[in-house]
């Protein structure tokens, strides 16, 4: 490369060498510039990275506790149904009389809970100060 002031030589780790007078300061800023442009792409890709990363799992996570909750309700076994089984057949009994009405009537807490508070919780959110 030719400056108006002299040869520079371009290595092919990005440095500059000077050949034959004073090397153009210019040209090493714009160097400088170009390796703090490409560092902070790499920071930001590996941010980005690690930022996918902890969301993947953490909605994972929260998909396990749902089911886990979900398993768990419909284990508990009605009122209507006797919690002492003395024989294998009473035991049978009980677990066929388990049903899904205390799994729904979760669903359905949720769901109303979040249609009628989601509003007033996200106008907090959002004016809230974010320090």
């Amino acid at each position: 490369m030719d400056t108006a002031l002299g040869k520079v030589k371009i290595c092919d780790d990005g440095g500059r060498v000077d050949i034959g007078g004073v090397v153009d300061q210019s040209a090493e800023e714009g160097g400088a510039r170009e390796a703090q442009k490409l560092r902070r792409k790499e920071v930001s890709t590996t941010v980005r990275k690690y930022l996918y990363f902890s969301h993947t799992f953490a909605a994972w996570t929260e998909s396990m506790w749902q089911f886990a909750i979900i398993l768990f309700l419909s284990a508990i076994p009605l009122p209507s149904s006797s919690f002492s089984a003395a024989t294998p057949e009473d035991r049978t009994e009980d677990v066929e009389n388990r049903s899904l009405l205390l799994v729904s009537t979760y669903g359905l807490v949720c769901a109303l809970s979040i249609a009628l508070t989601g509003g007033r919780v996200g106008r907090f959110v959002d004016g809230a100060g974010r320090n």
